[in-house]
């Protein structure tokens, strides 16, 4: 009887372990022991070496063009063996996340004034880094860099849940979400232009109407344009946050009385669309960011079509289809700031 017991012992362990095996071969990428292992390209990243992320410093960008540099300065890190600190300069951006892991490094590193190589990706720059010299850079020996930018060369594939690996709300922010609303599963957000000359589809009469008629009673508003509040709420029943000001663009207010609450409702409204199931937007890097950060299922409002049916299209990175990692990419693959190869 004892030879029997073991004997089933061992089959039912060996069942177990090739059960554990497959789960492990299908299981996401980014996140597979396996994968991991056998990468000889992309090292588990290492507490001694760093990213500093400084794309705050730029002030001709809002919120949405930087936290978009923080995500492409993430997927960076995570193929190359890096860490990434946010500046501690960064001050808005503390105020509503907290750092999962890494504090004491990333507080070490920037206990002083020294300044690291910087590497520069700015979408709208011709005069950025090329791809060969981003690739060099990254999987150089320098132990610290410093990234200002807002974008990924050619956007890869966003891991799940990317967001939640990192940061984490803080307390300050979680209070400032109104009980009665919570962080409702369907989010449209209407960004309005800065001026008259910044004109955007998706926001004339007909458009907002048939959003509206389109769209569920339980969706949320998140605006820059607070009198759009009423109009849905009245008309559709839609909920908001009842902010009395919102300032989603570069335009801050630095000049208001409670400056700090004014970037924790900015960060609720982002916030909102992070946590979301579902977003409609019209064209806004506010909500792209956190769209993209956690691959949220989304549309962006283009208006409405001759037969007065709302017309809604895909994010660019999903239009365009997504690139290999650039750690992945083979030399010849690998483009300057003109799309051209930089290495024959």
């Amino acid at each position: 009887w004892l030879f029997t017991i073991t004997l089933f012992v061992f089959f039912a362990f060996s069942a177990n372990s090739l059960r554990c095996m497959a789960l492990l071969e299908s299981y996401d990428e980014e996140h597979s022991l396996i994968k991991v292992l056998r990468s000889k390209r992309a090292p588990s990243p290492s507490p001694s070496r760093f990213i500093i992320f400084t794309g705050h410093n730029n002030p001709s960008q809002g919120v949405g063009n930087i936290i978009a540099g923080l995500l492409a300065a993430h997927l960076l890190a995570l193929e190359y063996g890096r860490v990434v600190c946010v500046s501690k300069g960064w001050h808005d951006f503390w105020y509503a996340f907290r750092q999962r892991d890494y504090t004491k490094e990333c507080k070490a590193l920037q206990s002083g004034r020294k300044k690291y190589p910087e590497v520069r990706l700015w979408n709208y720059e011709s005069s950025g880094v090329s791809e060969c010299e981003l690739h060099d850079r990254l999987g150089s020996n320098e132990s610290v860099l410093e990234f200002n930018g807002n974008t990924y060369p050619k956007w890869r594939k966003v891991p799940p849940d990317f967001f939640d690996q990192y940061y984490e709300a803080t307390d300050d922010l979680l209070s400032k979400i109104p009980e009665s609303v919570g962080l409702p599963d369907v989010v449209v957000h209407l960004r309005k232009g800065d001026n008259n000359g910044d004109h955007r589809k998706g926001l004339d009469v007909k458009s907002l109407e048939a959003l509206g008629n389109t769209l569920p009673p339980s969706s949320h508003l998140v605006t820059n344009n607070v009198q759009w509040y009423e109009y849905f709420g009245e008309k559709f029943g839609w909920s908001n946050y009842g902010w009395h000001e919102v300032v989603h663009s570069i335009k801050r207010n630095h000049h208001s009385d409670d400056r700090k609450n004014q970037i924790l409702e900015l960060w609720v409204d982002w916030y909102s669309i992070l946590r979301a199931k579902e977003v409609y937007h019209t064209a806004s890097d506010f909500s792209q960011s956190a769209i993209h950060w956690m691959n949220i299922n989304s549309k962006i409002i283009m208006g409405v079509t001759g037969e007065g049916k709302l017309s809604l299209i895909d994010e660019a990175w999903r239009r365009d289809g997504e690139t290999p990692r650039l750690v992945d990419r083979k030399p010849e693959e690998l483009t300057d700031t003109h799309l051209r190869p930089c290495r024959k």
